[in-house]
Parts: structure tokens; sequence; C-alpha cells
């Protein structure tokens, strides 16, 4: 199983709208896709139809160890795709972590009972650089990186490339993507424009803002399945098949 992450420090870069949207598209591609979402606000599984009354078991037992994350995990309505959800449990994940005195691989130890059943897992990442953010970059293979074309994002994300060369993580590959992209704004025009030299590890593609994204919030649901043709939806498609050429990489 490849294990993709997506992570901001920042919040509010599209880090749960792009895990939502690749997941279904992975899925779409015949690929067993399970959601692992760790943010406690649990907006991964909410986008996925999956309902607070469905949880009979908390998140944080499958960090206690007292559920395994087969047992966790939800089938979505849509084929391929699951998800092992969150709830306001994990706002103390951190805590949990130093409690079980987690090792460096916790969280691959974690999800090591979907290895035969799935062929990719997504991690819908909280934003912030903690401990269990560094668990994550020992368990993924790919570190997707949303950015909106912006000084203060771009910031973020050299905070975060210092970060993981001053711990020396050299298995996860970190790439970077443009989202919530308004061509109408000259400084993210500015930005784009001077991409393919100043950051040609990026992918092509960018997605870019529009109003059929926030209302994957009314839909409860992927991009794709209410506005196939919109531009995000589009977007999506495109970057999922650079995605996937990455995973066949590695």
């Amino acid at each position: 199983m490849k294990t993709i992450a997506l992570f901001n420090i920042k919040g509010g870069v599209g880090k749960t709208t792009s895990a939502v949207n690749l997941a279904y598209l992975a899925a779409q591609s015949g690929l067993r896709t399970t959601v692992w979402d760790l943010d406690p606000q649990g907006c991964a599984g909410f986008y996925l139809g999956i309902d607070d009354s469905e949880l009979q078991q908390r998140a944080s037992r499958l960090i206690e160890g007292k559920l395994g994350s087969d047992e966790l995990r939800i089938a979505s309505s849509y084929e391929n795709l699951s998800v092992v959800p969150a709830d306001l449990s994990l706002r103390k994940l951190d805590l949990m972590l130093e409690k079980q005195e987690a090792g460096k691989n916790f969280f691959k130890a974690l999800l090591k009972p979907l290895d035969e059943a799935q062929d990719l897992a997504i991690i819908d990442c909280a934003p912030a650089l903690s401990r269990s953010a560094e668990q994550v970059f020992n368990t993924a293979d790919i570190l997707l990186v949303p950015l909106i074309p912006s000084p203060l994002s771009l910031r973020a994300y050299e905070q975060l490339r210092e970060f993981t060369a001053q711990k020396k993580w050299s298995d996860v590959k970190i790439v970077r993507f443009f989202t919530q992209v308004d061509r109408r704004r000259k400084i993210q025009n500015e930005i784009l424009e001077t991409r393919k030299k100043r950051f040609p590890e990026m992918l092509k593609t960018y997605i870019p803002y529009a109003s059929a994204l926030e209302q994957m919030g009314v839909h409860r649901a992927p991009v794709g399945t209410f506005a196939a043709s919109s531009a995000p939806a589009l977007a999506y498609s495109v970057m999922w098949s650079e995605v996937k050429r990455l995973l066949k990489n590695i």
C-alpha cells in the first residue's frame, strides 16, 4: 500500500479539499483507497458523507491500540473509497502519542492492517509542526503540500523544508502544488509566471479558486460528482494523473 499525506503548516490552504478529491479520483481509477482523517474537525469524513452518528468508536481508540484501522474504517458511498474518520478526541493527539511512548514508526504500524485490503492511503493532516506531523513524515511515501501563491504561504513552505532538512527525513518525497489560485490577483499571477523557474519540482497543475469547491460542504461530496465540468474538477483530474505517475516511481 502506498501512502500520500496532505500537509501544510498553515490552515485554510486546501488540504482537506485536495485529499478528498484526489482520493475520489484514485478510487474511480480502481485503486482501493482509504482517507485517514487526522484533523479533529473531521472535515474529510464530512465531505464524504460520514455522519457523527455513524462513528460508533472514537478516533482516539485507534491511537490507544483499542481498535485497528481496519475496524474503524467506514465505507463511503463511492466504490473503492473508505474513511478512517476523525473526531474531537484527536485534539489531544500529541498527548496520546506521548502517553503511548510512540516510536517513529507508530503510524506505520497503525496503517499496517490495511496493507492487504487497500492500495492507497491518503492522510489528511492537521496544520501544525507537531509530534503527530513527525509521525506522518515517517509514514508517507509522498508529502503533498498545497500552497496559495502568496508570500506568506511560500514562507510557510520554506519553514517546512528547513524543518524536514534538520530532521533528515530522506524517505518521504515532498511535492508542492498551488491551490486556490485567483488569476485576478496581480501577486498570484507574478508568482505563477515564475513557477517553472523558481519551483521546477512543483506539480504542473494548479487548482483554481472557484465557488464549486465551497459547494463541497453543501453537497458533502467530491467536486467531480456534482460539478464535473467545472475548472476545479478538471484540474484535480489532471493533477491525479501527475500524482499517479509519481506513485509508480516509488
